[in-house]
This record gives C-alpha cells, sequence and structure tokens, in this order.
C-alpha cells in the first residue's frame, strides 16, 4: 500500500462521511476496493499511510484535524472542509465536444419549445447546458415512448378493427 492509494481510500470515504477517525474508522474503509496485494499488508503499514494521506489532506485545505484527550486516549478526528455531497465538480472537454455539446443543446431548444434564453458561444458549455442537454434527452426520451407504446397499440389490435371490419 502506498500513500496515493491511501488517498484515494479516503477520498472515497468522505463521499459519505462528513468525519474519520483512524481509531474508529480504519476498519470500516472500503477495504476490498483495493485489491488482493493491498490487503494482505499489516495494520501498522496501511495506518501510517493513512496519516500521511491525510497530512497531505490537510495541506491542501481538504480537511482539518480535531484532537481530544490526552496520552493513549488521545483521538484525532479529520473533519471535511466542505462536504462533497454539495462540492461542485470539473470536467475538462476538448474546445471540441465543448463546441458539439453547444450545437446539440442550441439544436434541441426550439424542439422541447422551452422558450430559455441561450448563451450561443458555441466555445464554452456552462452548467445550465448540461441541464438543458438532459431536459432534452428526457423530452425526447418520453416522445420516443410514447410513440412506441402507440405502434404497440396498433401491431396488437386485431385485423377487424383496424381495416374496418374487413
Amino acid at each position: 500500500m502506498d500513500v496515493q492509494t491511501s488517498f484515494s481510500l479516503l477520498f472515497n470515504w468522505f463521499k459519505e462521511n462528513d468525519n474519520f477517525s483512524l481509531q474508529k474508522n480504519f476498519r470500516q474503509l472500503n477495504w476490498k476496493s483495493l485489491g488482493e496485494e493491498n490487503q494482505s499488508l499489516n495494520d501498522e503499514t496501511a495506518k501510517m499511510c493513512l496519516e500521511i494521506a491525510l497530512q497531505d489532506m490537510i495541506t491542501e485545505g481538504f480537511v482539518k484535524l480535531h484532537e481530544s484527550g490526552t496520552g493513549k486516549l488521545k483521538n484525532k478526528t479529520y473533519v471535511i472542509v466542505e462536504s462533497m455531497r454539495n462540492a461542485p465538480q470539473t470536467i475538462n472537454i476538448s474546445p471540441q465536444t465543448a463546441k458539439n455539446i453547444k450545437a446539440v443543446v442550441n439544436s434541441l431548444l426550439p424542439i422541447i419549445d422551452l422558450n430559455i434564453n441561450f448563451d450561443p458561444n458555441e466555445k464554452e458549455i456552462y452548467e445550465q447546458d448540461l441541464h438543458l442537454l438532459l431536459e432534452a434527452i428526457s423530452f425526447l426520451s418520453k416522445q420516443l415512448e410514447e410513440s412506441n407504446n402507440k405502434l404497440l397499440q396498433l401491431k396488437n389490435k386485431p385485423p377487424n378493427e383496424s381495416t374496418g371490419g374487413e
């Protein structure tokens, strides 16, 4: 096990939890996600790597340390600075992909009739563009489902009902 692997383990922990204590939560980490070779390491090595990764997280401003108790009863709890559940996510895409997404969003707006003003800048996309794209996909999916249901109804009708009794 290395520090980077420990960092990943902790990062996944903080996706669902707001704090981490090596003493209380060590066994609750998702060790199975590491593969066979890292699961067989001894606890001391794993704890050492986790402590270094936690120190890196403090340095990066990702977590803060709270210490309580004294001596052997001293407990270190690492508290996340900002919950990852609400933290904005960043993705990097090529300018061509951004242009393609923007073109699709712009072409779908008149079809789904959302009456929304949009930024015609084809080189940048924003969260609103992704929301519109999801809205368009949802709208088109419902339209497709309705069409398929109508076709199934026509297909399942007896011949005399659809041809006027022949």
